[in-house]
């Protein structure tokens, strides 16, 4: 009986997952090497940009760097953006994104992705 929960539940959130996972393929597609010399050339990308930039971060095991607070809080924040730009200067960053394993994600960064990205509206 538990197994069947269990199992009911992993299906109902597959049903939403993998619509998902096939347009964010889908959209992967459309990238070309032009879109990622623009991305890398911005020096404030937009909110979205970093988003996503910071989630590709964390599914290649990369550690933000610790930097003041922009608004002036005092506080450090996590930013990816200085690490995003190496990435995206990599020749073959586009072809590590088509060949990421997606099947084997370690926990710990699907926790990650759950906690600051899926519950991101944008």
């Amino acid at each position: 009986m538990a197994a069947k929960t269990i199992k009911d539940e992993c299906d109902t959130d597959l049903a939403v997952a993998v619509p998902i996972l096939e347009a964010l393929l889908a959209a992967l597609d459309t990238l070309t090497t032009q879109d990622i010399t623009l991305v890398k050339s911005m020096k404030n990308p937009p909110a979205g940009v970093k988003l996503v930039m910071g989630a590709i971060c964390i599914l290649k095991g990369i550690k933000p760097d610790r930097i003041p607070d922009p608004s002036g809080s005092g506080k450090k924040v996590e930013d990816f953006w200085g690490l995003a730009k190496k990435l995206l200067g990599d020749m073959k960053f586009l072809q590590s994104l088509h060949e990421y394993i997606k099947d084997n994600i370690p926990v710990n960064y699907m926790s990650v992705m759950h906690n600051k990205y899926t519950t991101n509206p944008d």
